[in-house]
């Protein structure tokens, strides 16, 4: 809203009638008219009395409505009714002059020593109509400065006093190129002027050489590169070479940081022959040892099985499967008597060029015997030369020649 202007000895005469807005016809003696100080629009306080009722307002002087006379609008705030309504003047000349109403009235507190100064002072209301100000809340109009708690604000805003007393609450701040400086803070605090979000975040000795930091803001903790082939050692409660606790560190793995787990798994026998080739097996107390008296020879062909000494069969086997088996001798206990067994002896079973012959238990020569010629010849190929077979049922004797069967008829 507009300012209210105030001014001394303006005065003049009127003679409206009922509540209608005052117009006025002119100065009184000895004063002045509103038009000589008063603008178009302008906010006044008023005073109007016709000798035995009165009216105290505020209006708004509108200037020339009619010709010789000018117009100011009426809003009661106190009259002589006994609501403060508008008086409903009856005919007769009126009073109306420029007031200072005391609803409105703005004083200095009245205890002041006149002579106090209040140059730099920041005025508070202390009543409804009365002003102060306090030598603890001054503004410093040559440098801009602005203080609360003194009385010689040495920043832009200044807020003096103890912890409590000098707390600042904002729902926010915006930090410019100055910062914030912390200055003399609690133990435990940093003092300086801050110019970044926060301060930076920093790495104690024992961890500089492993933790590093990605900036000066927006901070990221990570692990430095380290030497390939150690690890981050984690403390540990109890070690075999009786470590104690420690700040972790990168390091090679020594015998000590592995515990004791040979009730989990087994462990090689100190004595096992572990030559390329020997089978392993489990020996005693989780011990895992080596022989050479069973062993693959991968060096040479990884699918081949060559036994160097004595193999025994201790359950009937009635073949051997695959295309080629060399032993030096094949030795069978069998729980059953006349149990058949194919053997080779020239050392090589189940090949071609070999003079296979079966034998029993005893050693006695066995004839494979078939029902049929013509099973005889589905079930023995002709490739295995000097095999002898026997069709019973058409009394025909059979020998393998590599290429077909060659056979005679008993009579």
């Amino acid at each position: 809203m507009k300012d209210t202007l105030l001014f001394d000895r303006v005065k003049e005469l009127t003679h409206i009638t009922g509540t209608s807005d005052i117009l006025l016809e002119g100065a009184a003696n000895g004063f002045s008219a509103f038009s000589e100080y008063y603008s178009v629009n302008d906010s006044v306080f008023y005073a109007i009395t016709d000798g035995l009722k009165y009216e105290i307002g505020s209006g708004q002087y509108l200037g020339t409505i009619t010709p010789n006379t000018t117009t100011l609008t009426r809003n009661s705030l106190r009259s002589s009714n006994t609501d403060n309504s508008k008086i409903n003047f009856q005919n007769g000349v009126k009073e109306v002059y420029s007031t200072y109403p005391g609803l409105f009235s703005v004083i200095s507190n009245p205890e002041d020593l006149a002579q106090q100064t209040r140059e730099s002072g920041v005025t508070f209301w202390t009543s409804s109509h009365s002003i102060d100000h306090s030598e603890s809340f001054v503004w410093d109009n040559q440098n801009t400065r602005l203080g609360i708690g003194t009385s010689s604000p040495e920043v832009g805003l200044h807020v003096a006093g103890n912890n409590n007393q000098s707390l600042l609450m904002v729902s926010g701040i915006k930090v410019g190129e100055s910062g914030v400086d912390f200055i003399n803070p609690e133990l435990g605090y940093f003092s300086g002027l801050q110019k970044e979000p926060f301060l930076k975040n920093s790495l104690s000795e024992h961890a500089s050489g492993i933790l590093q930091l990605s900036g000066d803001v927006d901070q990221i903790v990570s692990f430095k590169s380290q030497v390939a082939g150690t690890f981050l050692g984690v403390v540990s409660g109890e070690c075999p070479a009786g470590c104690v606790d420690s700040t972790p560190q990168f390091r090679t793995l020594e015998a000590a940081d592995i515990p004791d787990l040979s009730g989990l798994y087994v462990t090689e026998d100190q004595h096992a022959d572990a030559n390329i080739g020997n089978i392993a097996f489990y020996k005693d107390e989780k011990h895992i040892t080596y022989s050479d008296s069973l062993r693959f020879d991968t060096s040479v062909n990884p699918d081949e099985l060559i036994v160097s000494g004595n193999l025994r069969f201790s359950e009937p086997s009635h073949f051997i499967f695959g295309s080629k088996a060399e032993f030096n001798l094949i030795e069978t206990k069998f729980t059953e008597p006349n149990v058949d067994q194919l053997v080779s002896n020239s050392g090589i079973a189940n090949d071609s060029s070999t003079d296979n012959v079966i034998i029993n238990q005893s050693g006695m020569l066995v004839v494979p015997t078939f029902d049929l010629v013509s099973e005889v010849v589905n079930n023995i190929p002709p490739q295995n030369v000097g095999v002898i077979a026997f069709a019973s049922g058409d009394s025909y004797i059979m020998i393998a020649n590599g290429t077909s069967w060659v056979s005679g008829q008993l009579i």
